[in-house]
């Protein structure tokens, strides 16, 4: 509080050039601290002196985009700044990451999170090759971090993004601490609870969660805290403390660039309830509505249209599902996008494919952990295993419980079949009856050779009698086998039934 104190001081004698000196060193952390006091300083500080510092113009633009809906700062101080910093021979570290943070703020809310992560690696580079980075910087690092970090998460890059928030930490955990340091905390914390380490999540989340007042920079850094809450409650099947903190998501949270995760938080909440229809239609009308930002190349894309398939399989429309998954461009090393393509091969009584789908993501997909060793992956690996083979080695097993219980992450067990359920809750301690069953997974399908025959023939022929006569058999037993056929599919027309046939 330092900081403050002195400012009120300099503030109160009118010392200009102390202002200027306390703003280089501590501008972001006031931001923070006393968001009231930045203001009335700005206020009070003659326009001829931001002519003559022309960093605290930005400065001053910086502060009042807290104030405006799309939380963007000015491109007229923008564009003052940069023309500033260029005229300069030997610009300072911290310039050049303003003048990149503008853009990467820019990129981020036109939803072009290429470029946005493009820019992070200039902005990392500048860190880098600087010859020393003291601790005059230690008030814009955290800051710098967590917008690199963003942007890396932004575009699917989550180990980036991880090492970023970790770096964001540590820089605000320097000189006596930061404001910065709830922020970054939480920022880690969520990109952990979208891989489902809850546990890691939960021991960088201190206290339960407080609202900042609006229109100050605080308010706009807190959505991560909210949503990594939210997430946390969910992964201890906890839905009405979710619901309850989802109910704090304001439209502020919902337009900003995390607003896609309480989308996906929702998702899970209503696959939990049986009430998937709701957030079906709300996750199509976003997709469609903000196609720049949920493009299917992103991780907000990605997770969303996972999100939406496995809500489409809630309800039983697999159909639906697929069309989801086959979207051209998806992240498909996404975990969420993978853990849905192998439970669709189950929910089809297809466990020989789900084992694929899982074992073959595993080389397009870049971080070191494999999808079938995070918590939901395991699970629905282990439910393949055990539905293809009739049986399951420890070692799968094993690694199920080990993973859904060093993370903390009970939700994963929603995923299991009801054969895997009686094998995996007592390992970790969970009873059936607090685990949600959102999917119906049919048996594994091996179809006879007749029943081969006579999907070829429903393929081939228009009528039932025609099926019949192909298969010279009566029209009533072709209406016997077909009925059967059908049950074992888990079908309800000719249509479905051909779909869900296919290998």
């Amino acid at each position: 509080m330092h900081s403050v104190s002195s400012l009120e001081d300099a503030l109160s004698r009118r010392a200009w050039d102390e202002v200027n000196d306390i703003f280089d060193a501590h501008f972001l952390r006031l931001l923070l601290l006393d968001p009231a006091l930045v203001d009335r300083a700005l206020d009070a500080l003659p326009e001829e002196w931001f002519a003559e510092h022309p960093r605290h113009g930005m400065s001053r633009a910086l502060a009042r985009s807290a104030r405006d809906a799309d939380g963007l700062v000015q491109q007229a101080a923008q564009r003052r700044f940069l023309a500033w910093v260029e005229s300069q021979d030997h610009p300072e570290l911290r310039d050049l990451l303003g003048v990149e943070a503008a853009r990467i703020r820019d990129s981020i809310a036109h939803g072009w999170y290429e470029q946005a992560s493009g820019i992070a690696d200039v902005m990392l580079e500048l860190i880098r090759s600087a010859q020393t980075v003291s601790s005059e910087y230690s008030d814009v690092l955290p800051a710098t971090y967590v917008r690199c970090g963003t942007a890396k998460l932004l575009a699917g890059d989550i180990e980036a993004s991880t090492a970023c928030y970790a770096e964001a930490l540590r820089w605000a955990r320097t000189g006596g601490g930061h404001p910065y340091a709830r922020y970054a905390r939480e920022h880690l914390a969520l990109v952990h609870a979208l891989e489902e380490r809850y546990a890691d999540a939960a021991a960088l989340i201190e206290g339960p969660f407080a609202r900042s007042p609006t229109d100050t920079v605080a308010r706009r850094l807190e959505a991560p805290g909210l949503l990594a809450r939210v997430l946390l409650a969910l992964s201890d099947l906890d839905t009405d403390e979710a619901n309850r903190l989802l109910d704090l998501v304001d439209d502020g949270i919902r337009a900003s660039e995390f607003g896609w995760v309480a989308l996906h938080a929702g998702a899970t909440s209503a696959i939990f309830a049986g009430e998937a229809w709701d957030a079906i239609h709300s996750i199509t009308s976003e997709i469609v509505a903000s196609a720049e930002r949920h493009g299917p190349g992103s991780l907000s894309g990605a997770t969303l249209r996972a999100d939406l398939a496995s809500l489409y399989q809630a309800v039983g429309d697999l159909r639906a599902a697929e069309r989801t998954m086959l979207t051209p461009g998806l992240l498909r090393r996404h975990s969420g996008v993978v853990t849905s393509l192998a439970r669709q091969a189950l929910l089809r009584g297809r466990p020989e494919q789900a084992l694929n789908v899982m074992l073959a993501g595993e080389s397009a997909r870049r971080e070191h952990i494999p999808t079938r060793h995070l918590p939901s992956g395991a699970v629905v690996f282990a439910s393949a295993e055990l539905a293809a083979s009739g049986a399951l080695s420890e070692n799968t097993l094993r690694l199920a419980a080990s993973s859904v219980a060093h993370h903390r992450a009970f939700s994963a067990l929603a995923q299991a079949t009801p054969e895997l359920r009686e094998e995996l809750l007592p390992l970790v301690g969970t009873s059936a009856a607090e685990v949600p069953r959102p999917w119906e997974y049919l048996p594994r399908i091996k179809l006879t050779r007749r029943e081969r025959e006579m999907l070829d023939a429903l393929e081939t022929h228009a009528t039932l009698s025609e099926v019949a006569s192909a298969l010279h058999v009566s029209i009533n037993t072709a209406k016997t086998h077909v009925r059967a056929l059908y049950r074992k599919l888990g079908a309800h027309s000719r249509d479905e039934a051909l779909w869900l046939g296919k290998e």
